[in-house]
């Protein structure tokens, strides 16, 4: 039996991890502080990236975390973080960054490497993921003549109902609405613009030509905040 054996040895769950294997978990971003707070990284913002690293295997210490970016335009003023991350743990990091001001907004998403180095006692192990940071905000098209059959938004297939961009919108962006008559009541959220006066094939805008109303059929508030 267990007691009697002495060649049997009870071991703790921490000897039968695997070896250290810190990575990425997840990551998000932020610019309520040094920006609008509308969840898009733009010109002039103070943007927080936080990311969780996630150890699956014995504590290490001294993992360092370095993020870098190739865009001409991002000042990165935290660039690196240096942690201990204990037995199948996590821990959160911060970095900073930057925008530079202009009148022109950013045309295409930002993108950051992250780099992890680490060393176990057995060598030293490095990572790289891609954070993408959305900078450009969402549009979406409106159509109530629309034929297509399928909503998605685009100028091919618009959505049909204007609360139905709103409702698909992830973040902040633009909804684009063509001319004609739309019988609903509007509930709207922070960061989404309307636009209407479109023509709904080409998408050229002119407010005389092209009329876009909203009809709540008296009932409550056409559009709501």
């Amino acid at each position: 039996n267990l007691m009697g054996d002495p060649q049997m040895t009870v071991r703790g769950v921490e000897d039968l991890a695997p070896e250290t294997d810190v990575g990425l978990e997840s990551y998000d971003w932020d610019d309520s502080a040094g920006g609008d707070g509308d969840l898009l990284a733009e010109r002039g913002e103070e943007v927080v990236i936080t990311a969780i690293l996630t150890n699956n295997g014995l504590a290490v210490e001294n993992v360092s975390a370095e993020l870098t970016t190739s865009e001409p335009e991002v000042y990165i003023s935290t660039a690196s973080v240096l942690i201990d991350i204990g037995f199948a743990d996590s821990e959160e990091i911060e970095f900073i960054f930057e925008i530079t001001d202009g009148a022109d907004p950013l045309d295409h998403d930002l993108e950051f490497t992250l780099t992890i180095t680490y060393d176990d006692g057995t060598g030293t192990t490095t990572k790289t993921e891609t954070l993408s940071i959305r900078s450009v905000r969402q549009e979406l098209y409106v159509n109530c003549s629309g034929t297509s059959g399928v909503e998605l938004g685009t100028e091919t297939d618009p959505f049909l109902t204007i609360q139905g961009a709103v409702d698909a919108a992830e973040y902040a962006g633009d909804i684009y609405v063509a001319e004609g008559t739309y019988y609903e009541n509007v509930e709207m959220v922070e960061n989404i613009h309307l636009y209407g006066g479109y023509e709904g094939t080409g998408w050229t805008r002119d407010l005389d030509a092209y009329t876009t109303t909203i009809d709540g059929g008296s009932v409550g508030s056409v559009i709501t905040l």
